[in-house]
């Protein structure tokens, strides 16, 4: 099992046969993209072809809307999804689609845990590699431009 551990999440990764696995820990108090207000003009200005992608949940709204009040883990899965479609599509694949699914049950788990799947084979692990690292790095930039928006300008003292 490979770990990722940043300021804001752990990562645990369990590749099996047919399905990867990602329980995620969230370390700062940020559950839920409605605490990231600027999540959708973020992604519409490093990932739009995120809103293209399918989002199958109980209430039966798109992506688009979702993405507004969600889950952080669920954010990260669509992300996931989405840097795996384009980098199996760059290695030739015409037409490339995964499959998530994000669940949580804070009765059992700390709050914050999140347990992620994606339809990842395990001979896909290059594939998953590249799409991975990306994800993580647009997720920090995501997280750590929210840190910013919050911080106070300093103000000048004569």
């Amino acid at each position: 099992m490979r770990r990722i551990t940043t300021d804001h999440f752990t990562i645990n990764i369990k590749h099996r046969e047919s399905t990867t696995h990602l329980f995620m820990h969230m370390l700062s108090p940020t559950l839920y993209t409605d605490q990231l207000p600027h999540t959708y003009k973020f992604l519409m200005t490093h990932l739009p072809c995120i809103y293209k992608s399918k989002c199958f949940n109980h209430s039966k709204v798109p992506f688009k809307k979702e993405v507004k009040d969600t889950e952080i883990a669920h954010l990260f899965e669509h992300i996931l999804l989405e840097h795996l479609r384009l980098e199996k599509e760059s290695r030739g694949c015409k037409s490339a689609c995964f499959s998530g699914e994000t669940r949580w049950d804070w009765s059992k788990n700390p709050c914050g845990t999140f347990h992620i799947k994606v339809g990842v084979k395990h001979a896909e692990l290059e594939v998953f590699s590249k799409a991975f690292e990306k994800s993580i790095n647009l997720f920090m930039s995501l997280l750590d431009s929210t840190k910013l928006m919050h911080q106070r300008p300093a103000v000048a003292q004569n």
